[in-house]
Formats: C-alpha cells, structure tokens, sequence
C-alpha cells in the first residue's frame, strides 16, 4: 500500500513538470544558430561560394540570432508543450524557421548585392534547422520517457 502511495505521487510529479518557455527559446536560439554556422561552414568548403567572405559569415551569425529571436518568439514556439508534440507543432516550427529565412533574406538583401547563390544556401539553412529543432523535441520526448520508466522498474524492484 506504501509503494502504491509514492509511486503514484513520484508519477504525478515527474509528468507534470514542464521545461520553463525562457529555457526552451534559449536552447532553441543556439540550435539555429549552429544550424546557420555548419550550413556556412559546409557551404563555403564544398560550393566555394565567392560572396561568403569572413565579414559576410559574422553577418550571416548576427542576422540569424536576430531573426531567429523574433521569430521564434513571435510565432511562439517556445511555448509549446514538448511532451505532447505533434504534427501540428511541427507545422509551427517549420513556419516558424521559414520566417526566419525571410527575414534573413531581407537583412541580407538589404545589406549586400547577392546573386542567386545566397537564397540557395539559405533554404539549406532553414531545412537543416527545421530537422534539428524537430529533433532536439523528439530526443527530450524520449529521454522524459525513459526517466519515467527507469524510476517505475526502480520502484517495482523495491
């Protein structure tokens, strides 16, 4: 009866807590942003783009923290429940980090005179981003599930 009584508790604790908005914007933030560096990174070696130039990357850098933080916070992805993700909220991401891009296309439009070269580098970006930030959700889902599970065979074996 005792068991019963903690192991109801410990479960109602676990699945109610939630990871805090602040948090999940700031994670979500640095995933697109290292998202943005390897697609560069990876893009400059393999395509040898001309117009990526050292400053030109650090704008890239600058530009995608910026629009990333208005529109992640616009569209309010970091306020999503992570535990019940679902088509929907990945439908929100995706427009979210598309916004993104459009922002970046027009701070870099307005910055520099491109060709073509940039948009597609920029659509490579948002995809990679988009996967990444899908992923990151999925891993948490799991890991919380996975914690749950260890603590309920834990309290069974007791």
């Amino acid at each position: 009866m005792k068991v019963s009584k903690v192991l109801v508790e410990a479960v109602e604790k676990l699945s109610t807590r939630y990871i805090k908005p602040g948090l999940i914007l700031c994670m979500d933030l640095m995933i697109s942003v290292s998202a943005s560096a390897a697609v560069l990174f990876v893009t400059r070696i393999l395509l040898d783009l001309s117009f990526l130039t050292t400053s030109m990357v650090k704008q890239w850098l600058m530009l995608s923290l910026l629009s990333s933080f208005l529109s992640f916070y616009l569209t309010t992805i970091h306020k999503l429940i992570i535990r019940y993700f679902s088509l929907k909220d990945i439908l929100k991401i995706s427009f979210s980090v598309f916004v993104k891009a459009a922002l970046m296309a027009f701070g870099l439009i307005a910055q520099h005179d491109f060709q073509g070269n940039f948009l597609f580098v920029l659509l490579i970006d948002a995809c990679f981003t988009t996967v990444l930030l899908v992923f990151v959700r999925m891993f948490m889902i799991i890991s919380k599930c996975m914690t749950i599970i260890k603590f309920l065979l834990h309290l069974w074996r007791a």
